[in-house]
């Protein structure tokens, strides 16, 4: 019994040291008019915790939840209204794509990958970055295709063909 209640109370610890972490990334997202509340902070964690989860992964820390954050926090398509709910369809799709790659990619190439093609392909869908781009990008990975250009080739097709239906 003591044991579980050392463990859970270790959790507790590393999670309110992941939370006051997140919490400091304001001072850089304020420039772009981003903030995180604590309450904001605590379900980002969570989610981390749940998608790793359930991709069988695991994971140190709040790096990439980090990383996301900085990489995401200058685009024009995110606004205070939708920051929180961004990062966390953010990050279940970071962790998703891991996989989905078989790890082909480096954390930072596929954040910066996904940023692309968030803010010059899908112009701030998600949609369009989780059901084309980036599904496209690990398709291409997998039958060992590094060109990365082809899902932009890609994501114009589709519109295309969705314009003609």
């Amino acid at each position: 019994m003591t044991s579980n209640f050392m463990l859970q109370q270790t959790e507790k610890a590393v999670e309110k040291i992941a939370v006051s972490k997140l919490l400091s990334l304001n001072a850089v997202t304020e420039k772009y008019g981003l903030l995180l509340t604590e309450s904001d902070a605590i379900e980002i964690i969570q989610t981390q915790k749940n998608t790793l989860k359930n991709c069988y992964r695991y994971e140190f820390g709040t790096d990439t939840v980090s990383k996301l954050v900085f990489a995401f926090s200058d685009s024009p398509y995110l606004t205070q209204s939708h920051y929180a709910e961004t990062l966390h369809d953010l990050i279940e799709l970071f962790y998703h794509f891991k996989s989905e790659t078989c790890e082909a990619l480096d954390d930072d190439t596929l954040i910066a990958l996904m940023k692309d093609y968030y803010d010059h392909v899908c112009e701030g869908s998600m949609e369009l970055l989780e059901m084309k781009d980036l599904e496209t990008m690990a398709r291409n990975l997998r039958e060992g295709k590094a060109d990365f250009k082809t899902v932009r080739e890609a994501h114009h097709w589709y519109e295309w063909e969705e314009w003609n239906e």
